[in-house]
């Protein structure tokens, strides 16, 4: 054998050995890590989606909009991880978990805010805030302007405004025909509908509750441009947080009872609808999801970026909406920053 033979023959051995060489193993535990990591990002992306697939707990923890952007990092992370070593199997699990998050990101978060001017047409101009418990001498101050024509408060005690209306007639308060519906038989607090043409109750939803011995929510009925419009405004039932994994899961599939109830009053309903108030769920949320399936969220036709309407804990969180059906179009969305005592920022939107 001459010597470049026997030279050929020697390198290839060494790159064999060296090619077949244990890796260190801090190597092979990241390897198995970022497997590991791809495994879950795919299983907590998809969970949410699969219609015979359904665990509370994990619902309730990765259908939030905020786990949902840490769920879109890390599967940058690990798809480039993969494109680095070429393993395509890998490659294609991680690039499907992205595009799902990706098309979260861009479905449930506008780029373009759309505005119009009121003075050519019309608007059918609502107005939702979460008051947390307000007087009604701050509920007031916000509506003494009459700018809207649709104005929904939740968390108002009945006591103190049932002592303000007594002073007012002809059904009336501050111009504004009013409405005001209880949460629970008890009535202690609920949801305080305004409207500038007479409303009045059509129908009450009666849910079952984790609080209580059930769920009440409203459908109303009020004219608009000389039209039937129905309104149902909302204060959903948040998780049960403080009453440890059985209550978390309790409390959740209640909720997703509660959704699904209406839902179905929503189908029934072939007129002009306008659903509004705090659902207490981000828009990625199954139980958003099921509410919003036949109707226009007006954040995202019109908005722009996040939109956040709470700002106690978690700055990146939706949970306010005005969704609506049969309009032609909505514009001028906006989220208020008016603080005072409540967590919550008003939103505002103009619907044509």
């Amino acid at each position: 054998m001459n010597e470049n033979v026997r030279n050929l023959l020697q390198g290839y051995s060494h790159e064999r050995r060296k090619r077949h060489r244990p890796k260190p193993l801090l190597l092979r535990v990241a390897k198995t890590l970022i497997g590991l990591l791809l495994f879950i990002t795919a299983i907590l992306t998809f969970s949410i989606y699969t219609p015979f697939f359904s665990i509370p707990l994990i619902e309730w923890f990765t259908g939030n909009q905020l786990f949902r952007f840490i769920l879109t990092g890390a599967s940058v992370i690990i798809l480039l991880h993969y494109l680095t070593i070429r393993h395509w199997r890998l490659i294609v699990v991680a690039a499907l978990t992205l595009i799902i998050l990706s098309c979260e990101l861009f479905r449930n978060i506008p780029l373009n805010e759309t505005t119009f001017d009121t003075k050519f047409s019309k608007p059918f101009s609502v107005l939702t805030f979460n008051t947390k418990f307000y007087t009604t001498h701050m509920l007031t101050l916000l509506i003494k302007d009459r700018k809207h024509d649709l104005i929904c408060f939740q968390e108002v005690k009945s006591f103190d405004f049932n002592e303000r209306i007594k002073k007012s007639k002809d059904n009336k308060w501050l111009g504004y025909f009013w409405y005001f519906g209880s949460y629970t038989d008890q009535g202690e607090n609920g949801v305080l509908v305004l409207c500038k043409e007479p409303v009045e109750p059509v129908k009450l939803i009666d849910c079952p509750s984790h609080k209580n011995d059930r769920r009440l929510y409203h459908i109303l009925k009020t004219k608009q441009n000389g039209k039937d419009t129905y309104i149902i405004p909302l204060h959903l039932e948040p998780v049960e947080i403080g009453h440890g994994l059985t209550g978390l899961i309790d409390s959740w599939k209640v909720r997703l009872i509660q959704a699904k109830m209406l839902a179905d009053e929503i189908d029934r309903i072939n007129a002009p609808l306008v659903v509004l108030g705090d659902f207490n769920t981000t828009p990625t949320d199954r139980i958003f999801r099921i509410i919003c399936s036949n109707l226009k969220d007006s954040w995202v036709k019109t908005g722009k970026l996040l939109g956040r309407t709470w700002h106690r804990e978690a700055p990146l969180f939706r949970i306010d909406y005005i969704l609506y059906k049969d309009f032609k179009a909505s514009a001028n969305g906006k989220v208020l920053p008016y603080r005072y005592s409540s967590d919550h920022f008003i939103y505002r939107v103009d619907l044509f």
